[in-house]
C-alpha cells in the first residue's frame, strides 16, 4: 500500500506517471544496448556482470535490481546507464563497482529501497532527461560526464538503502535521502561531499536523519551543508513509531518525515499534536501510512492528528487510514483548525463532532488543502457547519483544490451541510467525488451547504445522493449560493422539501456552465438547476438532463425565477410527483416553473426538449409568467400535457406590466382540457383555477410559430393562444399544427377578449370535436373584442376533416377561407385580359397583392375586374370571402346555387351599412349574403345583410 500511495501521490504532486515503478516485476536490468566502451554484460541466476574499458555507456529498456540480486560493474572507469523505457528504476538489491563512477539516469524516477546496498567509487543518480541521448552517450566516452541534461526531471529520486561512495551526486525534482545510511569516503554523511541538484523549494529535497531520544525531539533540529558548503538544507527528523509521532509535541517547529508505516493502535487515545498550541513546522509522510489513530476529544475543541497548524506550516504526502476522531468543535481527521498547507493526503475513517465545524480532513480551514483522496464518514449531531473536507472554509484564506473519493456526511440538526464544505467563503475547485449526504436544517449541498458572496466553486464532477428530508435550500452543488459557481456537473440525486435544485437550491449569485444529470425531487420551488433564482441571481449556459418532480413551481431548469436566465436547455422530464392533488399543483414548466423576473432582469434563449406533465399552468418553456417583461428566443420540442392553461411555450401569463413574447417556436404536442395553446395557454388576468389574481398588463406575441398538434377536451383551444383575455397584439404568427377542441377553437386564438391580430397565417386544421360545437374559426374561435387584420387568413375543417365555411356552422367564428398570406410572385407587367365569357377563377392572372383561391374566395386590392365562377349547391360567398376595396373596381360573377349572390360594389361593409348595387355590374343570379361585423372580419353582432333580385338592373350586355 505504501508504494501505491507513494506513486499515486507523486502523480498528483510532481506529475510522475503511475506506471513509473514496477515494484520489481522485472529482475535485473533488461534490454541493454552498449553504445560506447566495448562493454558487454552477462547474467547468471541473480547476478549480472557488466564489463568494459574506459567510459562505457548503455541504453536500457529498464534498470531494476530486486532484493537478493546483484549487479557488478568491472574493469571500467565509469558507466552511464540511461533508461529509455517508461518504468522507474527500483534498486532493492546490490550495486558493486569498486572505483567505478556509476551514473544511473532514469527520467521516470529512481528508488533505492531499504534493502538496497550500493558500494561504488562514485554515484550519480538523476531523473533528468537528455535532450539528445545518442550524442550525450557518445560524448560520455571522452568526458565521463554529462553536460547537457536538457529537460529538468519531474520524477522522484528516493534513497532509503545503504550507499557507500567517495562522492555522491543526486539530481531530480524531488530527492529523498536517508542520510543515516550514506557513507562518503567512509565517513557519515554531512553533505560536504555530496552534490544535490534539486528543487529546494516546497520541501522537494528531504534529507532525513535520526534525532529522537528520551527527551523526544527537543533541540534536535539539524542543517546539512551541501554542494561543497555552498548551500544549507534543513534536515528532517525521522518518525518511525507511534510514540515518536506523539513526541512531535516536544518540538512543534521542527521538520519531520515519516520513515515507514506506523500503526497507532497501541495508543488508546492519541493526544493531538499541537492540541494546546500550533504546529509551525513541516511533516512529510513520504507517502507512508499512519493507521488506527483514535482521538477521544469529548467536549474539547481542535481535535485531529494535529490540533492546530500555523500559517507557513506544511503537512504533505501522508496516508491516514482507519482513523476515529471525535470532539466538540473544530474537529477533523488531519487537523482541527488548519492555517497552513495540507497536500497530497489520503484519509479514511470516521470523524464526529457534537457542535460546529466538523470536517473529514479539517474542522476549520483558513489555509490550503490540495490534492486529497478521501473515503470518510462525517457525523455531526448539532450546530451544523459540517463538510466532507472541512466544516468552514475561510474568506480569502481557505482554498480547497483537487479532491477525489467517497464522502458520507450526516448532520442531524443545524444548517450548512456540504459534501466538501459546510460553509464556504473561500474557494473550492477540481473535485471528483461520490457523495452520500443527509442533512438537517437549511443549506444542504453536494459541495457546499452555503456558498457566500466571496465563495467560488469551479470544476466539479459530483455523483451520489443528497437527501435533505423535510428541509429546504438543497442543491447538488450548493444549498444556497450568493457567490460564483462555474463549470460544474452533477450526477447525484437530490431530494428535499422546498427550494431544491440540481446545482443550487436557492441562488442569489452567479451560475455558469452547469449541467445536471441527477434526479431532482421536492415539494415546491424545484428545478433541475435551481430551485429558486432570486433577484440578484444570474444563470447562464446551463443544461438539465435529469428527472425533475414536485408539486408546484417546478421547472426543468429553475422552479421560480426572479433574476436573469440566458441560454437554458432542458432535456429531462418534468412532472408532478405522486400523491399531489390537482388543486395543490400548478406552475410547471419545461425550463422555468414560475417566472417573476424583476427590474432589468430578463430571460432569453430558453429551450425545452423534455416531456412536461402537470395540472394547471403548464408550459413547455415557462409554466407561469408573472412579471417578466421580455421573453425572447424560446423553443419547445417536447410533448406538454396538463389540465388547464397549458401552452407550448407559456402556460399562463398575468402581471401588471405589458409583456413581449418574441421569437418563439413550438413543435411539441400540446394536450390539455381548457385554455390550451401552441404558444400560450392563457394570457391575461383571468384565473381558470388556482391562485393567480387579475393583472392589467397586456401580452404582445410577435414572430411565433407552432407546428405541433394542439388539443383540448374542453373550451378555448388555439394554435397560438388558448385564451387571450388581455392580448395587446398578435403579429407575424404562423400555425401549421392541427387544432382540436370542443368550443371556442381557433387556428390562432381560441378565445380572444381583446387585442389585434395581424399578419397571422393558419395552415393547420381546426377541428370541432363536437358536431354541435360553437365558436370555431380559422383565426379566432370566439372573439367579441378582437380586431383581426385583413392579412389574417386560415384554413379550417369540421370534425370529419372536411373543409367548410365557418359561417355555416358558427356565426361567431372569425377568419377567411384558405388563402396564401404572402404576395404571389410577380409576373410580366402586361398580363393578357380574359375574355368576357371566361369565368373560371383558376384561370385568373396572379396579380401582385392578389389573394386567390379555387375554393370560393378571392380578394382584390387592384383596380382590376375580378371574375368568380363557383359551382355546386349551397355555395356561399359571404363573410370574409370577397373584398373590393376601391370604389371604381367592379365585380362580375356568375354561378349557380341556392345561396349565391353578386352585383355588389363592396360586398364587405361595416355593420349596419347598406349594400348598394353597382349599375355597371352584371348579375346572373341573386341570393342572400349573411355575415357579421364584416368590415373587421370579427364575429359578434349577428348583422344580417340581404339583397333581392330587383336591386340590380337587368342585364344590358354580355
Amino acid at each position: 500500500m505504501k508504494n501505491r500511495q507513494r506513486l499515486g501521490k507523486t502523480t498528483v504532486a510532481i506529475v510522475v506517471s503511475t506506471l513509473a515503478f514496477s515494484n520489481c516485476a522485472w529482475g535485473l536490468p533488461q534490454g541493454g544496448t552498449v553504445v560506447t566502451g566495448n562493454g558487454s554484460y552477462t547474467s547468471s541466476g541473480n547476478q549480472m556482470d557488466i564489463t568494459g574499458t574506459g567510459n562505457v555507456s548503455v541504453k536500457w529498456d529498464s534498470f531494476n535490481v530486486a532484493a537478493g540480486e546483484t549487479v557488478n560493474f568491472k574493469n571500467m572507469n565509469a558507466i552511464l546507464n540511461y533508461v529509455t523505457g517508461r518504468q522507474g528504476s527500483e534498486i532493492f538489491g546490490a550495486l558493486n563497482g569498486q572505483g567505478v563512477h556509476v551514473f544511473l539516469i532514469n527520467p521516470n524516477g529512481i528508488l533505492f529501497g531499504k534493502t538496497a546496498q550500493v558500494n561504488v567509487g562514485s554515484l550519480t543518480a538523476s531523473t533528468k532527461s537528455l535532450s539528445d541521448v545518442d550524442t550525450a552517450l557518445q560524448n560520455f566516452k571522452n568526458s565521463a560526464g554529462i553536460s547537457d541534461f536538457g529537460i529538468a526531471g519531474t520524477a522522484e529520486l528516493v534513497n532509503m538503502g545503504k550507499l557507500e561512495a567517495d562522492t555522491l551526486r543526486f539530481e531530480g525534482s524531488r530527492i529523498v535521502l536517508d542520510t543515516d545510511n550514506i557513507k562518503l569516503s567512509g565517513d557519515d554523511f554531512d553533505g560536504s561531499n555530496a552534490v544535490i541538484n534539486g528543487d529546494f523549494s516546497n520541501g522537494n529535497v528531504v534529507l532525513g536523519y535520526t534525532a529522537h531520544d528520551a527527551n523526544g525531539y527537543a533541540g534536535k533540529d539539524k542543517n546539512f551543508d551541501i554542494n561543497g558548503g555552498a548551500q544549507s538544507v534543513k534536515g528532517y527528523m525521522w518518525v518511525t513509531n507511534a510514540e515518536q509521532l506523539q513526541d512531535i509535541n516536544t518540538n512543534l517547529s521542527g521538520n519531520y518525515a515519516l520513515k515507514n508505516d506506523i500503526d497507532a493502535s497501541s495508543i488508546n487515545s492519541f493526544i493531538p499534536i499541537s492540541a494546546d498550541s500550533t504546529f509551525k513546522g513541516t511533516f512529510d509522510g513520504l507517502e507512508n501510512e499512519i493507521k488506527n489513530v483514535t482521538v477521544n476529544g469529548g467536549n474539547g475543541s481542535y481535535k485531529g492528528l494535529f490540533g492546530q497548524t500555523a500559517s507557513g506550516s506544511v503537512i504533505r504526502n501522508l496516508t491516514l487510514s482507519n482513523c476515529n476522531i471525535s470532539g466538540y468543535q473544530a474537529v477533523g481527521a488531519v487537523v482541527g483548525q488548519n492555517n497552513g498547507l495540507i497536500e497530497n493526503v489520503a484519509v479514511s475513517g470516521i470523524v464526529s463532532g457534537t457542535s460546529k465545524y466538523t470536517g473529514g480532513i479539517v474542522g476549520i480551514n483558513a489555509g490550503i488543502i490540495k490534492n486529497a483522496e478521501v473515503d470518510i464518514t462525517v457525523n455531526n449531531t448539532s450546530g451544523g457547519y459540517s463538510g466532507g473536507i472541512t466544516g468552514y472554509n475561510y474568506k480569502g484564506l481557505g482554498e480547497i483544490d483537487g479532491i477525489v473519493g467517497k464522502i458520507k456526511v450526516i448532520n442531524s440538526t443545524g444548517g450548512y451541510t456540504g459534501g466538501i464544505v459546510g460553509y464556504n467563503a473561500g474557494s473550492v475547485k477540481n473535485v471528483d467525488a461520490e457523495i452520500d449526504l443527509t442533512g438537517g436544517g437549511v443549506g444542504i449541498g453536494g459541495i457546499a451547504g452555503q456558498n457566500t458572496s466571496t465563495g467560488t466553486i469551479d470544476g466539479i464532477l459530483l455523483k451520489g445522493k443528497i437527501d435533505a428530508g423535510n428541509n429546504s435550500a438543497v442543491g447538488g452543488i450548493a444549498g444556497a449560493n450568493t457567490g460564483i459557481i462555474n463549470s460544474v456537473h452533477n450526477y447525484a440525486s437530490v431530494s428535499g422539501n422546498s427550494t431544491v435544485g440540481g446545482i443550487v437550491g436557492q441562488n442569489n449569485g452567479n451560475i455558469s456552465d452547469g449541467i445536471n444529470d441527477g434526479s431532482i425531487k421536492g415539494n415546491e420551488l424545484v428545478g433541475g438547476i435551481c430551485g429558486q433564482n432570486k433577484v440578484n441571481g444570474y444563470v447562464y449556459n446551463i443544461e438539465n438532463r435529469g428527472f425533475v418532480g414536485g408539486a408546484r413551481e417546478v421547472g426543468g431548469a429553475i422552479g421560480e425565477n426572479n433574476g436573469t436566465v440566458s441560454k437554458a436547455l432542458n432535456k429531462g422530464s418534468v412532472f408532478v410527483t405522486d400523491g399531489v392533488s390537482v388543486g395543490s399543483s400548478y406552475y410547471i414548466g419545461g425550463v422555468l416553473g414560475y417566472n417573476d423576473a424583476e427590474g432589468s432582469n430578463y430571460v432569453s434563449e430558453l429551450k425545452n426538449e423534455g416531456t412536461v406533465k402537470g395540472y394547471s399552468y403548464v408550459g413547455g418553456v415557462i409554466g407561469c409568467n408573472a412579471s417578466g417583461k421580455i421573453i425572447v428566443d424560446a423553443i419547445n420540442n417536447g410533448n406538454i400535457s396538463g389540465l388547464d392553461s397549458v401552452g407550448g411555450i407559456l402556460g399562463y401569463y398575468y402581471c401588471d406590466d405589458d409583456m413581449l413574447l418574441e421569437n418563439t417556436n413550438n413543435s411539441g404536442t400540446i394536450t390539455g382540457r381548457t385554455a390550451v395553446g401552441g404558444i400560450v395557454g392563457m394570457g391575461g388576468g383571468v384565473s381558470m383555477s388556482g391562485p393567480p389574481s387579475a393583472g392589467i398588463g397586456c401580452v404582445s406575441v410577435s414572430r411565433a410559430e407552432n407546428s405541433g398538434a394542439v388539443s383540448g377536451s374542453g373550451n378555448s383551444v388555439g394554435g397560438i393562444i388558448g385564451v387571450g383575455t388581455s392580448s395587446k397584439s398578435i403579429d407575424n404568427v404562423l400555425n401549421t399544427g392541427t387544432v382540436q377542441g370542443r368550443d371556442q377553437v381557433g387556428g390562432i386564438i381560441g378565445n380572444s377578449v381583446e387585442g389585434i391580430v395581424e399578419n397571422a397565417l393558419n395552415l393547420g386544421q381546426v377541428i370541432a370535436a363536437d358536431g354541435n360545437a360553437q365558436y370555431c374559426g380559422g383565426i379566432v374561435g370566439w372573439g367579441p373584442g378582437a380586431i383581426v387584420s385583413d392579412k389574417a387568413v386560415y384554413a379550417t375543417t369540421d370534425k370529419d376533416g372536411n373543409t367548410y365555411d365557418i359561417s355555416k356552422y358558427n356565426d361567431k367564428g372569425v377568419g377567411k377561407a384558405y388563402a396564401d398570406i404572402f404576395p404571389a410572385p410577380p409576373l410580366p407587367p402586361d398580363p393578357p385580359e380574359l375574355p368576357e365569357d371566361e369565368h373560371d377563377i383558376t384561370k385568373l392572372p396572379e396579380f401582385e397583392d392578389n389573394y386567390h383561391s379555387s375554393s370560393s374566395a378571392v380578394t382584390s386590392e387592384l383596380h382590376t375586374p375580378v371574375i368568380i365562377n363557383p359551382s355546386g349547391e349551397n355555395t356561399n360567398i359571404g363573410v370574409g370571402t370577397i373584398e373590393i376595396h376601391n370604389s371604381d373596381d367592379s365585380l362580375n360573377a356568375s354561378g349557380s346555387g341556392s345561396s349565391f349572390s353578386t352585383g355588389f360594389e363592396n360586398i364587405l361593409a361595416g355593420a349596419g351599412q347598406e349594400e348598394q348595387a353597382d349599375s355597371n355590374s352584371r348579375s346572373s343570379d341573386t341570393g342572400d349574403v349573411q355575415g357579421s361585423q364584416m368590415d373587421n372580419l370579427a364575429g359578434g353582432n349577428d348583422t344580417d345583410l340581404s339583397m333581392s333580385s330587383d336591386s340590380d338592373t337587368e342585364d344590358q350586355d354580355e
